[in-house]
């Protein structure tokens, strides 16, 4: 009775320690500024925008296009930033837009992901989809690593692409792996100590850092993996699968809880006999940790833990800690020596090396980023810091997922006024907070400075788990994007959607925004709608050098482009256009040069010369250069890669970023390939997935995974001119680009005019981005999916496989997909092999060109779908 007493008083007290601080309200000190700092909307209220989530009654989203004034970078997806991002969705601030650049596009939440290692939790239930975050409140996603800031031109610096402007930047990058002892303790230079330090991270394959926390559900399968092997293997050898957990803080304890109940789970013990007797098990956890077991937290918790790791068998060494790594052992400072075939390292975490060696923030001793009280960086404006990758020197506190939940309130708040000019306000933390433990068989423990509650064998421990369980799941709920708002948005126009009386980002940033506001409906069309030269000249400079080619005798900057064709060649020509289908415009750069470059590739042709078509949103200047800038980037990037020029183009304002080439090529006449030149007994290959159409219908609508997004992206940003390289090379007689008229429209305009042919494609062979399935059996298709599925006409069997999942994605548009390229039978094998060999990993035989019979002319044209796995073969037509 006296310990539920002092539970139900705990949670009485702290409901704003520990569930509120993740879920209901925003820091009480925050909250307690002077009425003259108050901002009436929005509210900064985590309950708040919780609310609004889960209720699309409750606020209506503004339109997503408008003029952009300002712009907030968000470097990391931590949970600080999780928060502003949709805070920001459901309030957006006028004129501000957001840019989140992610190395991961799946972020973990901390506290479920023990729950995630014991096999509680699925990956997409403890991790949030910043991708669907992003599209649902209109942000810009950059799918890549930062790697420097330059504040004195306020520019994020990234590895795979162009800087990216900003007015303000907040950094919450988390932390990274430290150096394993000893392993660069006799060099004699940072560079020996870095390249030793690499050298030792090599030979200790066996270790597994947990930071950064992004990725290690990935590399925990890994681990899962070798236990599965190895466990048999060990058995027959009457040894043990050993396991060392080296951190004994509440995350080293969680982690090392949970990787013990999934290694029981996976051999068939119940939680009863992996307790009962050491002898019966497979395996052996170890916990190494330099101080005590849960120091910082009461007597009490930590006896409760040590019960714990003693009830399943847990070696515990404390107050020694590791002295050396070497490959499957390690040196304790005592002496011992600890062979393991798994080590799981919780601590040594330090902070991102470029925050030292490419930004000028102040750091501490320790390479973190020093803060203010508004969370601030202590010397840089307009730079904020939240999340482990901060030290805030007002106010130290844990580096722990609580504190980090609990900055994300008054940082969108901060964000905000620094966009309109008005004062940023401090935010004091908590000094203590509730920490639920998870014991990793479905009890908690409840810390709370020298008190504690439940147990891993008690009721009430078992009822502290269920508590914490709904508080994390409540708190992922928060982030998942509401599809009935969505679904019910009305995109309000521009002129409505703005008012420069209200804007006060705008009025705040100056007069030049408040007209570009104004003029923004009476745009002019004709050459008035044309980019001014100044900035044209601007984004030409910065893209120097401009990709060139020997035959283009006068390209970018006169009236027109004059090209020569080598002697014995012909001129290939295309041209394509189509509009953004994504936030970053330099990925999109890419893909579209990709996609023109693709008929070139596909007649067997070099590509010599291409002049761009450009719309670009109308807006203030800077913004318009800088949109541009990012565009031609990712092109020249992909026409340089390609050995194109760029010749030249036009620009010109619209509603939407657009972007089109037009492209010259040559080949020998006697080399060119021509897509209808197919041959009986041909093999169908094709050098890429397909599904770009379903899945980008569904990231519209906030319904497709990130991860799913990025490998289209990744998919669509590869070149194909080495892939028709080996196609030519094994024989190939007709060839062309998978596009807009999906694999069957663009198969079927191979053989149409064919007076000898048809051509099977089997369903099971077809290869098929990650998610396009899915997308289709809900429902979700390209609006060109309809045009594209009257062709069905010209499928022989139609009734025999309509109804399979993946029937659907034969009419799929695809944008920069693939060739599809017919090869002779006995070259078919060794070139899909080379084609894998050469990064087209998905390459693949999907059909065959098939000989119909010339006295009916029945088949002739026609596309007859097999399906291995379900036994429709053709025998004929």
């Amino acid at each position: 009775q006296t310990t539920k007493t002092l539970l139900s008083r705990a949670r009485q007290k702290q409901v704003c320690e520990k569930q509120s601080s993740f879920l209901f309200s925003s820091s009480s000190s925050f909250c307690r500024r002077s009425k003259s700092h108050r901002r009436k909307k929005p509210s900064s209220s985590i309950g708040n925008i919780a609310a609004a989530a889960l209720n699309s009654n409750t606020t209506t989203m503004k339109s997503r296009r408008q003029t952009i004034i300002r712009d907030i970078v968000l470097v990391g997806g931590g949970h600080s930033h999780v928060f502003v991002l949709k805070n920001f969705t459901m309030h957006p601030e006028p004129g501000v837009r957001i840019t989140l650049v992610a190395k991961d596009v799946m972020t973990p939440y901390s506290g479920m992901l023990p729950g995630n290692v014991s096999g509680k939790y699925t990956y997409e239930e403890c991790h949030v989809d910043l991708g669907k975050l992003c599209r649902e409140g209109g942000h810009r996603l950059i799918h890549d690593e930062c790697v420097g800031i330059d504040d004195k031109s306020k520019r994020v610096l990234l590895k795979n692409q162009p800087s990216v402007k900003y007015d303000v930047c907040s950094l919450d990058v988390g932390i990274t792996p430290g150096m394993l002892p000893g392993a660069a303790s006799s060099s004699n230079s940072p560079s020996e100590a870095s390249a030793k330090s690499e050298s030792a991270k090599e030979e200790a394959l066996l270790v597994t850092p947990v930071k950064p926390i992004g990725t290690f559900a990935t590399r925990f399968e890994t681990v899962l993996r070798h236990f599965k092997e190895l466990c048999d293997e060990k058995r027959k050898e009457d040894e043990r699968f050993r396991v060392v957990v080296v951190g004994g803080g509440a995350g080293g304890v969680e982690l090392a809880l949970a990787m013990e109940r999934r290694f029981a789970s996976e051999v068939g013990l119940t939680s009863s006999s992996s307790s009962s007797s050491d002898a019966a098990l497979p395996y052996q956890f170890a916990l190494v940790t330099r101080g005590e077991v849960l120091k910082g937290h009461g007597k009490s918790a930590r006896e409760k833990i040590l019960a714990a790791l003693k009830a399943r068998n847990f070696e515990v060494y404390e107050n020694d800690g590791v002295e050396e790594v070497a490959e499957s052992s390690l040196s304790l400072e005592s002496g011992k020596k600890l062979g393991f075939n798994e080590c799981v390292w919780c601590t040594d975490a330090k902070a991102q090396k470029w925050l030292r060696t490419n930004t000028n923030l102040e750091l501490n001793e320790k390479g973190f980023v020093n803060i203010k009280a508004t969370l601030e960086s202590t010397n840089i404006p307009d730079v904020f810091a939240v999340g482990d990758v901060c030290n805030n020197v007002e106010h130290p506190r844990p580096k722990a997922g609580v504190y980090a939940v609990r900055q994300g309130p008054p940082l969108a708040e901060n964000l905000r006024r620094r966009c309109v000019g008005e004062n940023v306000v401090p935010f004091t933390p908590q000094k203590t907070c509730l920490a639920l433990i998870s014991t990793g068989d479905g009890h908690a423990i409840a810390s709370y400075g020298s008190r504690s509650w439940g147990a891993h064998d008690t009721a009430v421990g078992e009822r502290l788990w269920r508590w914490k369980d709904k508080i994390d799941k409540k708190w992922m709920k928060m982030y998942e994007p509401n599809l009935e708002m969505l679904e019910k948005m009305e995109r309000e126009e521009q002129e409505n959607a703005l008012n420069a009386k209200a804007n006060k980002v705008a009025a705040f940033a100056g007069q030049e925004a408040l007209d570009a506001i104004k003029a923004t409906p009476m745009r002019c069309g004709g050459c008035g709608a044309k980019v001014g030269s100044t900035i044209l000249s601007r984004v030409m400079k910065r893209l120097e050098p401009i990709p060139t080619h020997p035959n283009v005798l006068l390209g970018a900057g006169d009236d027109a482009a004059i090209v020569e064709t080598s002697p014995g060649k012909v001129s290939v020509q295309t041209v394509d256009f189509f509009r953004s289908f994504i936030d970053d415009p330099y990925v999109f750069g890419q893909i579209a040069a990709v996609h023109a470059l693709g008929d070139v590739w596909a007649m067997n042709a070099d590509p010599v010369s291409a002049l761009a078509t450009v719309v670009v949103p109308f807006g203030i200047e800077s913004e318009v250069e800088e949109t541009l800038f990012q565009l031609m980037s990712g092109a020249c990037d992909a026409l340089r890669d390609a050995g194109c020029a760029l010749g030249g183009g036009h620009s010109g304002e619209g509603a939407e970023l657009s972007l089109g080439f037009s492209v010259t090529g040559e080949v020998e006449k006697d080399l060119i390939l021509r897509k209808t030149s197919v041959e009986s007994g041909q093999v169908l290959v094709l050098t890429k997935p397909i599904g770009t159409g379903a899945l980008f219908a569904a990231d519209m609508r906030s319904r497709a995974k990130a991860s799913d997004v990025q490998k289209a992206l990744e998919s669509m940003r590869q070149p194909s001119k080495r892939a028709a390289e080996i196609l030519f090379l094994h024989g190939a007689t007709a060839c062309t680009d998978v596009t807009g008229f999906g694999i069957l429209g663009h198969l079927h305009e191979m053989i149409k005019d064919s007076a000898t042919s048809g051509a099977t494609i089997d369903l099971s062979s077809l290869p098929l981005l990650d998610g396009a399935v899915e997308c289709v059996q809900n429902g979700i298709t390209s609006s060109l999916q309809k045009s594209n599925a009257r062709l069905n006409r010209a499928i022989a069997n139609i009734d025999d496989v309509k109804n399979f999942s993946a029937y659907p994605l034969l009419f799929d548009p695809q944008t920069a997909g693939g060739m599809l390229a017919t090869i002779p039978a006995n070259e078919a094998t060794e070139c899909i092999q080379k084609l894998r060999e050469n990064g087209y990993a998905s390459s693949s035989a999907i059909g065959k060109i098939v000989q119909c019979d010339l006295s009916t002319g029945v088949g002739l044209g026609r596309v007859f779908v097999e399906n291995a796995e379900e036994g429709i073969s053709f025998d004929g037509f």
